[in-house]
């Protein structure tokens, strides 16, 4: 039986806001992000869903529980949907960020993502591997149904990338970030993965995509 599978990235945060880099630093999401969560909510209300599942993460959180509790669902909380862990970087300003690691951080982390380690931090392929794993146990669970996913940008890039073929290498040129609050669908069955449309936007014309596509 198939599984279809929407994951949703959470809206514009406070660290997209202030250009900070959270990882899984937990701030909220911006006024802006809060009106982006509503849109794709309201985009997506008529979708039935059988379960919802996030990170447990606040931006991504409140950017899914307007579908869950419409839909009488309690949001399940799952540790492997955090965002890459960003080590040193946690909490810190891109500016600074680019002032101390120029190289890592544009030559790696921007033009060769997947297969950047942040400073004392976890490397991407690691973070792919436990999100593909989450998706794999929520699919597996419910096998004929259509699941709403909540999580990240970083972690959901290299996992989308995988699952596309996409070589690590190749990554950061054929893959861009999914933008605030866009959606991403996929089918699950027989033990694969197919993407079917990736990082969906177009509702957000009017209220905008603000922020950067990553950190």
């Amino acid at each position: 039986m198939k599984t279809r599978i929407y994951l949703v990235r959470h809206g514009e945060s406070l660290g997209n806001l202030y250009q900070k880099a959270l990882g899984h630093t937990d701030l909220d999401l911006s006024e802006h992000g809060y009106r982006q969560a509503r849109g794709t909510f309201e985009y997506l209300k008529d979708v039935h869903f059988d379960a919802v599942y996030t990170s447990p993460l606040k931006r991504a959180f409140h950017t899914i529980l307007p579908h869950a509790e419409a839909r009488g669902l309690t949001p399940v909380a799952l540790d492997d949907l955090r965002e890459i862990h960003l080590g040193l970087w946690e909490d810190m300003y891109l500016a600074d960020i680019l002032h101390r690691w120029p190289y890592t951080f544009t030559e790696m982390w921007r033009a060769n993502f997947g297969l950047c380690t942040p400073p004392k931090g976890e490397f991407a392929q690691d973070a792919a591997t436990r999100c593909i794993r989450a998706l794999t146990e929520i699919a597996e669970r419910h096998k004929g149904q259509t699941v709403l996913v909540g999580g990240h940008a970083g972690i959901f890039r290299v996992a989308c990338a995988r699952l596309m073929g996409i070589p690590p290498e190749n990554v950061g040129r054929d893959l861009p970030y999914m933008t605030n609050a866009s959606f991403t669908t996929m089918t699950y069955e027989d033990g694969k993965f197919e993407i079917e449309q990736y990082s969906y936007d177009k509702h957000l014309a009017e209220i905008g995509t603000s922020g950067p596509k990553g950190f």
